[in-house]
């Protein structure tokens, strides 16, 4: 039996927030600290500096978001990334191993990094400057408090500071996902980096049989095809858990109820 799960419906996109609260809204078990933000510049720096190095299959990269909880669609990513338009950027979600917390991959571009980066700098020194203690929700829903701060002066706006805060107090840590070796053969579900699946496969020295590609993100290997992927990308496919993004836009959000098909091993 083979290892597929496989998600029907587009994107994770975010619907619109209904209600009045609206605007960003911070994680209540969390303090975000300076010393934080600092360290998640860094992983996102070593990320930038592996796909450097990498020869790539393909155009753009792929992170994995490690968030501290299940996280609602509404707190997920929104301010660094692509910002707003982050849950288009994603293409596969799966759990962690105790099935408490949210493992999300995006695809994006290298500039995308760049602009966290920069983000995390600004956010960093306000609260530097401002909040030498970190930041909790008590004080980030104290509109006196953050209307004090002089945002110009930071090169940030206050509704982008207030984002990236809340981003950060879901986030546990930043990853390239590696596959584990499978020394069988095995359909497999790829990410969906735009690329032609063959023409992919040739790029990394795998010369697959178009009766081999199921669909454009789904493929028969033997296991010296499989030797190979491992080798040369352990980021590019999902392992046992993974749920696969494909075309049509999903409004829902993610949870143990999502419509999916799964076909052993799971």
């Amino acid at each position: 039996m083979n290892n597929v799960l496989e998600l029907k419906g587009k994107r994770f996109i975010q619907a619109s927030k209904t209600g009045s609260g609206g605007g960003a809204s911070m994680n209540s078990k969390k303090i975000v600290t300076r010393e934080q933000l600092l360290r998640l510049i860094e992983r996102i720096s070593q990320i930038k500096e592996f796909w450097k190095q990498e020869k790539r299959p393909f155009e753009g990269i792929l992170i994995s978001v490690h968030y501290n909880k299940i996280v609602a669609k509404s707190n997920r990513i929104a301010g660094l990334f692509k910002g707003k338009d982050s849950n288009y950027a994603i293409v596969g979600v799966k759990f962690n191993k105790e099935k408490t917390k949210h493992i999300i991959t995006y695809f994006l571009d290298m500039e995308d990094l760049d602009k966290s980066i920069e983000l995390l700098l600004k956010t960093s020194d306000i609260i530097k400057v401002k909040f030498q203690n970190g930041i909790d929700k008590v004080t980030f829903d104290d509109r006196k408090k953050i209307d004090k701060i002089p945002f110009s002066k930071f090169s940030i706006t206050k509704s982008t500071f207030k984002q990236v805060i809340a981003d950060v107090s879901y986030i546990e840590d930043f990853e390239v996902e590696m596959a584990t070796r499978q020394l069988k053969q095995s359909i497999i579900t790829l990410y969906n980096t735009h690329t032609d699946t063959k023409m992919l496969f040739e790029n990394i020295g795998i010369d697959i049989l178009k009766s081999r590609i199921l669909d454009n993100q789904t493929v028969f290997l033997d296991e010296n095809q499989l030797q190979i992927l491992f080798e040369k990308a352990p980021y590019f496919y999902g392992n046992r858990g993974f749920i696969r993004i494909i075309s049509r836009r999903l409004h829902s959000g993610i949870s143990a109820r999502d419509s999916v098909y799964a076909f052993s091993n799971y």
